[in-house]
């Protein structure tokens, strides 16, 4: 059920970001807009997140704490912050 709400609306975010078959309008502009703002998939991962660390504790401790992972994701910041990455505040 989680699973399906992350790709639920990470899907309708893509198609409406994207705009593929969809005609631009000022419904679709007022949806975009108001998916850009609606969370909901944030908080999906999250709670994914903490019902995996809840199940499978130590294998996903053991993954976040490895030293390739933190320094892949160590890694991947800063070449995004190189790069000019901005994230979007509210």
């Amino acid at each position: 059920m989680l699973f399906g709400v992350i790709l639920l609306t990470v899907a309708v975010k893509v198609i409406l970001i994207s705009g593929c078959g969809v005609t631009k309008s000022k419904a679709t502009a007022s949806l975009l807009a108001f998916w850009e703002t609606f969370n909901i998939d944030c908080m999906a991962i999250g709670g994914l997140a903490a019902w995996l660390l809840q199940r499978k504790k130590e294998r996903i401790l053991a993954l976040l704490f490895n030293r390739f992972t933190q320094i892949a994701v160590y890694g991947a910041t800063v070449a995004l912050l190189c790069m000019g990455f901005q994230t979007a505040m509210a």
